[in-house]
């Protein structure tokens, strides 16, 4: 009954199908859509063509179908069995089949059917779609929620779905409680029309007999009366949240005729209360060759309903939107691929939180229709898990939040439509903040924003006359942040936290003077100073800046707003590198400046640089062995720091003439570079230049008529190779005295 199309099965054409009394008989009651009646000789039509050496499936075809349609669902496998079985080379009997597999909780046979349906059909979209959800099809089989599943006893004889209280009563939709003395047949199913009926759970089971109730019942069973219902279908039903509005589903009163087949499509119908009387109002929105239905309001106003209008439908049956302003309605809008899918979403659930609860059986799923949740942040809705999904068609569902208890309707017995109640233990974690400077004094009518890390929604709250805010909209195993996101004179703080149990939680927010400084101090672990540093500080806003602190061994700035920094990293040559988390303020009173000091550990002599010990022999530009010992610290440290560049600057004693000096200079600065680059680091990476005797070390001038006096330790230390590092943004670390950016 939770179909939302009344469906008719469609013969296939085929020439070799003989039109027989008895074939152009069933089809004729299928045409009328009596299943009850057109069942049973499609049964027979399709046994007699399976005696036959060269089969006509058609009929088997129909069988399938048709015992789908009502819901037999083993006889509709052994159907579809034999189709698979003979090779067919029709899809959608390999498509059925996946789908039956899962309604006759054969999961583990869907790995093997999907494959040979893969090889035969390759590339067809439906059958990898069924291939890409198969893994998460069997591990959500598995999952299980924390529902509790009860039943829930009416007086209904028939089927019965989608409850929902109203007033004192609970109200669904039901079979055999049709009203009058001779109630009328619904020939695809052989029970009643539905009607919407009542349940009193106040009333005693026994009246006397002059009671009006007992003759309310006798007449018009345990239907309510408040709406009048019609001679066909009626439900489900659902309410505004104000209860001034009421939405019915009922069979439109005229018929559609596609292929000589009859469809008794469905609308919706609204009602508007006017102090005891319910008064239909127009709605626009339906129509002979489509359906609409199953209306509910969410939180926002929005009207949620189901249609299959190619307008605003993607494919099947989608849910989609309106709203009713200033007596116009809206045109509907389509809630996206974030709900709705190429299949069928239906039986839509808005709770007081504005969750979202629907079936579809697009989404993967244990079988059938099953209960999907979503708050419209996440990409994709998720499934409700055990025991309120199984392998059968599980919808609607009804949950009050704040006692949690709710119903939901299956036919996970015996595919029969069957009521259940459910309970879920609320939920109640509330989380208590306090606001307050670093003085402690509270901090009034200041917004703090609550997001929910999964979701990203925010919820933005104010502090009271006490600096405090409560916030209880919290859902389990979410992890939040709560953030003060500061002003022109105060300082943000936040805290991040999961809401696990049922409780309290406590929290307290400081926020510091804006012109609080934080000042970093680097010195080695003796206690030297440091200079030659390369800082790049991560802000909280996940923005990262480089830094090139000058001589001084400190940097200072202010630690506030969305610009924070959450930490810092530094290089230096010759020294580790060292990750420094800017800590909380952990200081007692408000002060202008908070010093930390970062003590930096120098590398052991093997990795510990001494460029200056890349020395010559005189006039000589070849590479000393212990020169190229220093040259592969120097590579490994470009290696591990592959975003620097290095400029070797390569040196001459006095001796000999400029001229000749300079080309000596460059030799040695290009033997450095040769070496390097046989280690491994790109062309691209490395400059060398000479500079012949134009930078002596050691004043040992000896051109022209000059006679130096120098040592030959001196002219030794004057013939050398030091090198640059050069950042990426080609800031130059000249000669270890940074400048500040």
């Amino acid at each position: 009954m939770k179909h939302f199309l009344i469906l008719a099965i469609v013969l296939f054409g085929s020439q070799s199908f003989a039109q027989t009394y008895k074939t152009a008989y069933a089809q004729s009651l299928t045409n009328r859509l009596d299943c009850q009646g057109a069942y049973p000789i499609w049964c027979e039509l399709a046994n007699e063509a399976m005696k036959s050496k060269n089969p006509d499936l058609l009929p088997v075809r129909i069988a399938a179908n048709m015992a789908f349609d009502m819901e037999k669902y083993k006889e509709s496998l052994k159907w579809d069995s034999v189709l698979v079985a003979r090779n067919s080379d029709v899809v959608d009997d390999y498509i059925l089949y996946f789908e039956l597999l899962c309604l006759n909780n054969r999961h583990k046979e869907l790995k093997g059917i999907i494959e040979l349906a893969s090889q035969r059909f390759k590339g067809n979209s439906e059958i990898m779609t069924w291939a890409k959800n198969l893994e998460e099809i069997m591990k959500i089989q598995k999952s299980q929620s924390d529902y509790i599943i009860g039943d829930f006893k009416t007086r209904s004889k028939g089927e019965q779905f989608c409850a929902i209280p109203y007033k004192n009563v609970v109200l669904y939709a039901s079979t055999n409680d049709d009203a009058g003395l001779i109630n009328s047949e619904y020939k695809r199913t052989g029970q009643e029309f539905l009607s919407i009926c009542y349940l009193d759970t106040l009333e005693k089971d026994k009246y006397k007999i002059w009671q009006k109730k007992f003759w309310s019942r006798l007449i018009y069973h345990n239907q309510w009366r408040e709406i009048d219902q019609a001679s066909a279908h009626d439900g489900p039903i659902s309410f505004s949240t104000d209860g001034k509005l009421a939405f019915v589903t009922r069979n439109q009163p005229l018929w559609d005729t596609v292929g000589g087949i009859k469809y008794a499509r469905l609308e919706l119908r609204v009602f508007s209360k006017n102090e005891d009387t319910w008064e239909e109002i127009p709605f626009p929105f339906n129509g002979t060759d489509y359906s609409s239905g199953h209306a509910v309001m969410d939180t926002n106003g929005w009207i949620l309903f189901v249609t299959d209008n190619p307008l605003y439908s993607g494919g099947g049956t989608d849910i989609v939107k309106t709203k009713l302003e200033y007596g116009r309605w809206l045109d509907p809008v389509n809630l996206g691929r974030q709900v709705n899918t190429d299949k069928d979403e239906m039986f839509p659930f808005v709770s007081e939180k504005g969750i979202l609860y629907f079936s579809s059986n697009g989404w993967p799923g244990i079988g059938g229709l099953d209960i999907f949740i979503t708050d419209f942040y996440s990409e994709k809705p998720e499934h409700i898990g055990n025991p309120i999904n199984t392998n059968a068609d599980d919808f609607g569902f009804y949950l009050n939040e704040e006692t949690g208890h709710g119903f939901i309707s299956s036919n996970r017995e015996d595919w029969f439509d069957k009521i259940y109640t459910i309970y879920k233990e609320p939920f109640k974690c509330t989380v208590n903040v306090s606001l307050a400077s670093c003085l402690k004094e509270p901090l009034i009518n200041k917004n703090i924003e609550l997001t929910d890390l999964k979701t990203n929604k925010v919820i933005t709250l104010q502090t009271n006359e006490k600096g405090d805010l409560s916030i209880s909209q919290l859902d389990k195993g979410r992890s939040y942040k709560l953030l003060f996101v500061g002003d022109n004179f105060m300082t943000s703080d936040s805290v991040v936290f999961e809401s696990v149990n049922n409780g309290n939680l406590s929290y307290t927010l400081t926020s510091n003077y804006t012109k609080h400084i934080t000042t970093l101090k680097f010195e080695s672990e003796l206690g030297e100073r440091i200079d030659n540093i390369v800082m790049y500080t991560y802000q909280q806003d996940g923005n990262v800046k480089n830094q090139y602190v000058s001589a001084g061994s400190s940097f200072s700035f202010l630690n506030e707003g969305a610009t924070a920094l959450d930490s810092v990293s530094l290089e230096v040559v010759n020294y580790e590198d060292v990750r420094f988390t800017i800590p909380k303020n952990n200081f007692s009173e408000c002060v202008d400046t908070v010093f930390y000091t970062i003590k930096m550990k120098q590398l052991p002599d093997s990795q510990y640089i001494q460029i200056k010990n890349i020395l010559y022999d005189f006039d000589k530009y070849n590479l000393r062995p212990e020169s190229k010992v220093e040259l592969n610290k120097l590579v490994s440290y470009m290696k591990s720091h592959p975003k620097y560049k290095v400029e070797l600057q390569s040196h001459t004693d006095c001796r000999g003439t400029y001229k000749y000096n300079e080309k000596l200079s460059e030799n040695r600065s290009k033997s450095c570079v040769k070496y390097i680059l046989s280690q491994g680091i790109s062309k691209d990476k490395i400059t060398a230049k000479g500079y012949g005797e134009y930078q002596l070390l050691e004043n040992c001038p000896c051109e022209d008529d000059i006679v130096s006096d120098c040592t030959e330790e001196q002219h030794q230390l004057n013939r050398r190779t030091v090198f640059l590092l050069i950042t990426p943004e080609n800031q130059v670390l000249d000669n270890n005295k940074l400048s500040t950016e």
